[in-house]
């Protein structure tokens, strides 16, 4: 089958947004599938439900939102200029591996001239949130009706979502052969809709051993241990002194990767997607307020420690908290104490669970893939 992923795809210093394309990308390959990423950038989407001017209005009407905005305009700065000092060669990755179509910069281009393919997959990532304003192109509204449509773990990035916006998709839903969701509150929107067969699947990153990544990993081995600090620019409150104390007593080096805006006085690594990948594999524990930061812990088997989001961004605590309440696991939520950092992981019950978790999303993925259209 031909089949077009589409996902975000334009980061160049968001590890997970990569990986988890990639792995989807990869394990379709591995089945046999002509794969290609349908290359849609929608951020200056002139197709949107609102105009510039109105939202323009809605934020000099509302403080609230109008300081977000422009708080997000400071990040993208920093992010830029970050960029501007060091190429972490995400360019490089995404033309050495996957196959892409042609560039489309709206909703409107992908409805006019589709992508030719047997299916579509909207892939992981939090694609189906309602302040993405994009839900018609993450909900596959264009093509033709003969095209079959599969959701893998798509993440609403939230638990609750507004009446009005799940009038808009459904719509769009009705569309899919599969559907599924990376948290469990997303799978239960879609059955609030209607959709009683909505699926729980893991994030795709866990479609691919830990081996897998090992063989795309490039970093060198490292003599000393290390605490490997991961964090994105969410809002969230670090407890930087109890790192540096945990790690002094044990006498462990911190390498430390901030991403998405994120600035503070420590010193930081830039490393590629191979090294950070790496970095992950040999480090003796993870500290990380990201998803993906998680995801390769618990592939890796490591020790590690989840640092919730807080004020606007806590919404985002769902995707995290999803998971690790399933593998139980909500013990390495920060909650004030350091230590719990060195607690061991039994990682037999819960590469169990999660092997159980990963093998029927690949069954029920491959009966969708092989059906005839």
């Amino acid at each position: 089958m031909r089949i077009g992923i589409l996902t975000y795809w334009t980061s160049l210093e968001n590890y997970g947004q990569i990986l988890q394309l990639y792995a989807l990308y990869t394990y379709l390959k591995t089945q046999g599938h002509d794969v290609f990423v349908i290359k849609y950038d929608g951020y200056g989407d002139n197709s949107l439900d609102r105009s510039l001017r109105e939202r323009l209005k809605n934020l000099l009407v509302n403080p609230l939102k109008l300081l977000t905005y422009l708080r997000q305009l400071y990040k993208e700065r920093i992010i830029q200029a970050d960029l501007s000092a060091h190429d972490c060669e995400f360019r490089r990755f995404k033309e050495q591996h996957f196959q892409w179509s042609r560039l489309y910069h709206s909703y409107a281009d992908l409805r006019d001239d589709p992508p030719k393919a047997d299916i579509y997959i909207c892939g992981s990532d939090m694609i189906w949130g309602a302040n993405a304003n994009r839900y018609k192109a993450f909900f596959l509204g264009f093509g033709g009706d003969q095209i079959k449509r599969i959701a893998y773990a798509p993440s609403f990035g939230s638990g609750k979502v507004s009446d009005s916006y799940l009038e808009k998709i459904k719509p769009y839903l009705d569309k899919f052969d599969l559907i599924s969701t990376r948290e469990e509150s997303g799978r239960d929107i879609c059955r609030q809709l209607g959709f009683r067969d909505a699926r729980w699947f893991p994030d795709p990153t866990s479609l691919l051993s830990a081996k897998d990544y090992m063989d795309l990993s490039s970093c060198s081995p490292r003599k000393n241990p290390y605490v490997f600090m991961y964090l994105m620019g969410h809002p969230t409150s670090v407890p930087f002194r109890a790192i540096k104390e945990f790690a002094e007593t044990r006498n462990l080096k911190i390498i430390y990767r901030a991403s998405q805006g994120r600035r503070d006085k420590w010193p930081k690594l830039y490393p590629t997607i191979e090294e950070w990948i790496g970095c992950v594999s040999q480090a003796e524990y993870i500290i990380t307020n990201s998803f993906h930061g998680c995801m390769f812990a618990l592939i890796f088997k490591k020790k590690f420690l989840f640092i919730p989001l807080i004020r606007g961004a806590k919404h985002g605590n769902d995707r995290i908290c999803s998971l690790l309440k399933k593998l139980h696991l909500t013990d390495r939520i920060w909650k004030g104490n350091i230590g719990v950092l060195e607690n061991d992981i039994n990682y037999i019950p819960v590469d169990k669970e999660m092997n159980a978790w990963i093998m029927n999303a690949k069954d029920t993925l491959n009966k969708h893939l092989q059906e005839n259209i």
